[in-house]
């Protein structure tokens, strides 16, 4: 009971000696039209919280290239500045629009069609005229938006089977970073998705066709895409015929 009012008296003592104070720590007055209450019931300043709201926070370049990256893989404005994992907070974008007219530029080239018609209003914050916009990647998929690590392009490689040849297997790693970029697949999934991305190249380029790695391709297919000439056509001499050194 003596514990408690104790308490009791405390608790008093600190109401009467904040109620006692008439100026924030900044110096603005406790005036009914400039002071709102916390949660916690103890009064906080409006003017401050105002000048905080305003206050840009410094942005750092890979904010930025996190907002151009996000843009161009079809996230919203929004989903941006007031995400789960946004880029930057509303505050930032809007000075950095304001400040940064290639970064203005940038947004507006490849922002979707609805916010784009709402930016170029003469209450936007940036608006330019004759811009030329951007294509827009279709079908985008829902997965997070890649994040580059510096080893990325060796692991990628390093996943792909040892029987291919380079080249199919730098295929393989720019149809990854493609999927990667239009959201079809996030990074910690690439490990488990190798053999479709390799199913992909493999049969696209196939190697192993006709009983033989180095003929891809039917003796009937025509050599040109503008001509009728086959391979079986100039392939006028046979593995047993007269004329072979194997005869």
């Amino acid at each position: 009971m003596l514990r408690t009012n104790k308490h009791i008296a405390r608790i008093a003592g600190f109401k009467a000696k904040m109620s006692a104070v008439t100026h924030c720590a900044r110096g603005h007055r406790y005036s009914p039209d400039n002071t709102y209450y916390s949660c916690n019931g103890t009064r906080r300043c409006k003017t401050c919280n105002l000048q905080a709201q305003k206050r840009v926070k410094p942005i750092t370049p890979k904010m930025i290239e996190k907002a151009k990256r996000s843009l161009v893989s079809g996230y919203s404005v929004s989903q941006i500045i007031r995400g789960d994992d946004r880029s930057m907070n509303p505050v930032q974008w809007a000075h950095l629009r304001r400040t940064d007219s290639a970064f203005n530029l940038f947004v507006l080239e490849n922002v979707n069609e609805r916010s784009l018609a709402t930016m170029q209003t003469r209450l936007g914050i940036a608006p330019l005229a004759d811009i030329t916009r951007s294509a827009r990647i279709e079908n985008l998929g829902g997965e997070a938006l890649y994040e580059p690590h510096p080893d990325d392009f060796a692991w990628f490689y390093s996943l792909t089977p040892r029987y291919l040849s380079e080249t199919d297997r730098y295929d393989i790693v720019g149809n990854i970073y493609i999927a990667l970029s239009e959201r079809r697949v996030t990074r910690e999934d690439v490990p488990r998705r190798i053999r479709e991305f390799t199913k992909q190249q493999t049969s696209m380029f196939s190697t192993g066709d006709y009983g033989s790695a180095k003929s891809p391709y039917s003796l009937d297919v025509a050599i040109f895409e503008d001509g009728k000439t086959t391979r079986g056509d100039n392939a006028h001499i046979g593995l047993w015929s007269e004329e072979s050194i194997y005869a």
